[in-house]
């Protein structure tokens, strides 16, 4: 018996559990992909750091990478130690027509959501046009402005 707290757990479910895993295909395409895109999002944090530490000076820049690389690592075992959470909050919180919603439901519909309504907001601001000569405000925020208030239709 193994004890937790309160609860004492067979070792013998734990070690057929992990053997299900072991033989399950599927739970290993699911590490397959996750070692890929934490490689991929291992490569991209390299890249943005360095073009982030070559703004510093020389004699930080090390320092720098090294805080950022840190900083990096932390940030994403964080967030998969979220997502472990996310999928376990599985118990119904509401129905709707006999079907249950729990939170991990409703994190993921709005996550699709998000997802699916950025590329259309970013090709309508890029598809609106600017005229150059009517901006007469400097900065980010006001060039916004030109384009989608004093010319929307030019």
């Amino acid at each position: 018996m193994f004890h937790v707290g309160r609860a004492s757990i067979a070792l013998s479910s734990i070690d057929g559990y992990l053997l299900s895993l072991v033989a399950d295909p599927s739970a290993w395409a699911a590490l397959v992909a996750l070692i890929a895109m934490e490689v991929v999002l291992g490569i991209d944090n390299l890249i943005f750091i360095a073009i982030l530490t070559n703004r510093v000076p020389e004699n930080q820049r090390e320092t720098a990478r090294r805080v950022g690389l840190a900083g990096a690592l932390l940030l994403r075992l964080a967030l998969l130690a979220t997502v472990a959470i996310i999928v376990k909050l599985t118990m119904p919180v509401f129905s709707i027509l006999g079907k249950g919603f729990s939170w991990r439901d409703l994190i993921l519909i709005a996550g699709g959501l998000f997802s699916s309504g950025k590329p259309p907001r970013k090709s309508i601001i890029a598809s609106i046009p600017i005229r150059e000569t009517t901006c007469s405000h400097p900065g980010a925020a006001s060039r916004l402005w030109c384009r989608c208030w004093t010319n929307p239709a030019a």
